[in-house]
């Protein structure tokens, strides 16, 4: 049996080392995310369903209107049911478990038609936002999402793989809170390979 959470970063691995330069975004998340905790039902109290295929604007509105809450705004990729990664938007705590109202579980079937909603994922890495960040990058571009951001020509993602490029930091909107998380698995990432 395999790991999710393995696949998922071999799956990556791939991606970027396949589509770097024409798509970077697998490389981005892969260098500036984090494996996160899948969740466990149910939701929290108090927290909606979300409609499937809208991840990013069920995440973006339940942080908008609880911006006090401990919750991050996440986005990278995840493995859901079909086992393929897809990218992604969540929400995580503090300690590092997601909270996904998009795959929240729920049947399959509804009683009037089939649906897909589905089960909550099996494995997520991705990269905790600053909030404030979140809501300026919508505002502008008038698109939920920050990574895959097309309608701002994917510049968080250009503006990385510049700095990746000639070896320079980046923590452009990266939460604050994670950054020592993230630099930690970096860490030891290297020394994995060491």
């Amino acid at each position: 049996m395999s790991n999710p959470d393995t696949e998922l970063v071999v799956a990556l691995t791939g991606m970027s080392i396949q589509n770097r330069q024409s798509y970077p975004i697998a490389a981005f998340v892969l260098q500036m995310g984090i494996s996160m905790t899948p969740p466990s039902l149910p939701l929290p109290a108090g927290m909606p369903k979300g409609k499937v295929g809208d991840c990013y604007s069920n995440c973006f509105t339940w942080k908008y209107k609880n911006q006090d809450s401990p919750l991050v705004y996440c986005e990278g990729y995840a493995i859901g049911r079909l086992g393929i990664p897809v990218l992604h938007a969540w929400l995580v705590d503090p300690s590092g478990k997601v909270v996904d109202p998009t795959w929240c579980g729920e049947s399959d079937y509804d009683d009037t038609k089939e649906i897909q909603s589905p089960t909550p994922g099996l494995a997520y890495y991705g990269v905790p936002f600053e909030f404030d960040y979140v809501i300026e990058t919508c505002r502008e571009s008038r698109y939920f999402g920050v990574i895959e951001n097309h309608r701002d020509n994917y510049s968080l993602i250009t503006r990385w793989y510049a700095t990746w490029l000639n070896g320079s930091s980046f923590t452009e909107g990266i939460a604050d809170t994670w950054m020592e998380k993230i630099q930690l698995a970096d860490l030891t990432k290297e020394r994995a390979n060491d």
